[in-house]
């Protein structure tokens, strides 16, 4: 029997999007984790702590650690180009890597940020990542950046768009519901900007949801000088994946919003989406899958496509998909 580590990014977290991806992360590892005995390790908080070793002793670790097979690490922007600050997304440090390495990458991106990666970062990546496996990566950016520093990658996008084939695309509405869900991103502000989003929703649909993915997204939507709560135009979903699934399996809607995984999930759904673009994830995923996307920039726009029919063709890579998951047979 195997023993494997998925290094789980929606334990800690603030964000649902974590939770969305660890779903479809599990679901397209399904064939490999089934037999195996998992282990569920955290991505945002450390790994070990030192009181640990100090009040078990270090050796205690080492058994059970030194028999896992594998170590996936799966999804979201845990790559960085400088791993020498004292906080980053993935809340490991070098120490950690005398117990513990050789993960493997399952759809995970960078942080998007032009930087090269200092010597500190290439040999901490080199020491960490498995040399025996390609590792798979979000993005064309992601899987460049890996090669740069020399570790092999191929590019299978997230988890969360490898069930988005050709067939379950052709199911996906092309025409407009009367209904929408709609989404925010409390990191990435522009209160002109989603007010018209806002404002051209509510225009354009009989139903307005929103649904909160992020744990500050309800603080930001206050402050846009609507008054979410008591409209009765628009109504708000409970904000855990859980309500949101059923929603989506009970209302017929769009899906229009800033935030990247919610409108994948729609897409799970079978429901027609459009990505607003705020960020680099979206855009580096939106270059190489073909979303239906707009910048939030040129928000303007958003009426005339909401009111557009259109097709959700992902130029999903199923063959590097494949090839990826073949290494653990």
């Amino acid at each position: 029997m195997r023993k494997i580590a998925v290094l789980d990014t929606s334990i800690m977290s603030f964000n649902i999007g974590d939770q969305i991806i660890m779903e479809s992360a599990r679901k397209g590892l399904e064939a490999i984790l089934e037999d195996a005995f998992v282990v569920n390790m955290p991505t945002h908080s450390p790994l070990f702590r030192f009181y640990e070793f100090s009040l078990r002793g270090k050796d205690s670790f080492k058994p059970n650690l030194d028999a896992i097979d594998l170590k996936f690490v799966c999804g979201t922007n845990l790559l960085e180009k400088n791993m020498k600050k004292r906080k980053n997304t993935w809340n490991i440090h070098m120490g950690d890597l005398h117990y513990f390495k050789d993960f493997i990458l399952v759809g995970v991106g960078t942080d998007g940020l032009p930087a090269v990666a200092n010597n500190y970062t290439k040999k901490f990546y080199q020491k960490a990542l498995s040399s025996d496996y390609i590792h798979s990566t979000r993005d064309e950016e992601t899987k460049e950046f890996l090669e740069s520093i020399g570790i092999k990658a191929i590019n299978t996008g997230c988890p969360t768009i490898w069930g988005l084939t050709k067939e379950h695309c052709s199911f996906i509405p092309k025409d407009k519901k009367n209904n929408v869900v709609f989404t925010v991103t409390d990191y990435k502000p522009d209160i002109s900007k989603d007010r018209i989003m806002i404002d051209i929703l509510c225009k354009n649909y009989t139903n307005v949801y929103c649904w909160i993915q992020g744990s500050q997204d309800i603080d930001y939507l206050n402050t846009l000088g609507i008054d979410i709560l008591h409209s009765d135009k628009i109504k708000m979903i409970s904000p855990s994946l859980d309500a949101y699934n059923k929603f989506l399996d009970n209302v017929e809607c769009d899906f229009v919003g800033t935030r990247l995984h919610a409108g994948i999930k729609a897409m799970q759904k079978y429901k027609r989406a459009i990505i607003i673009g705020v960020d680099n994830r979206a855009r580096a995923m939106n270059i190489d899958y073909n979303f239906n996307f707009i910048e939030r920039e040129e928000i303007e726009k958003l009426e005339d496509m909401v009111n557009t029919s259109f097709s959700t063709e992902i130029n999903l890579n199923e063959r590097n998909i494949k090839a990826f998951l073949q290494q653990f047979n």
